[in-house]
């Protein structure tokens, strides 16, 4: 809706559940996976206890970045993202779609203060302005920084 107060504009969002359908297509995709898709594809990781949008599913990713390399905070770049993280029993194809790059982690030591610079380019999705977003940015899970320590950063390539 556009007035003299600006443009206003709201989405939302619907749940599809993965069966059901068109069911034409889903047989092709049935189909395609049966004849792509290795043994190893298939194999249930993890279950996931609800549905998350895509923000919540993106800042659980940073936080299992930083988890998993033992730093204070991890940044993932925005293009590597596809899907969000749907409920129920995930698999390394799902996983595939959620995750989308192949590159390695890097892990170093930054100071707070640039940290902070960083971090004003990060996270789009809680910006309430047009010109607070950048077009470029990463991911990451928000935390207190304190500008004068130094911190373990992990991201992706």
């Amino acid at each position: 809706m556009k007035s003299a107060d600006g443009v206003q504009s709201t989405y939302r969002t619907h749940d599809i559940a993965p069966s059901g359908g068109d069911i034409t297509l889903s047989e092709i995709v049935t189909a395609q996976k049966a004849e792509h898709l290795a043994p190893e594809d298939s194999v249930v990781f993890a279950n996931i206890p609800e549905a998350l949008d895509m923000y919540q599913s993106v800042l659980v990713a940073t936080d299992a970045l930083r988890l998993a390399t033992d730093a204070d905070v991890a940044m993932i770049g925005h293009t590597t993202f596809g899907s969000r993280l749907a409920s129920g029993p995930m698999t390394a194809y799902d996983f595939g779609a959620f995750v989308r790059f192949g590159g390695d982690v890097k892990v170093a030591w930054i100071k707070g203060d640039v940290l902070a610079q960083i971090l004003t380019r990060s996270n789009p999705f809680t910006v309430a302005t047009l010109d607070g977003r950048t077009g470029d940015y990463v991911h990451v899970t928000e935390f207190d920084i304190d500008t004068s320590a130094t911190y373990r950063l992990a991201v992706n390539r």
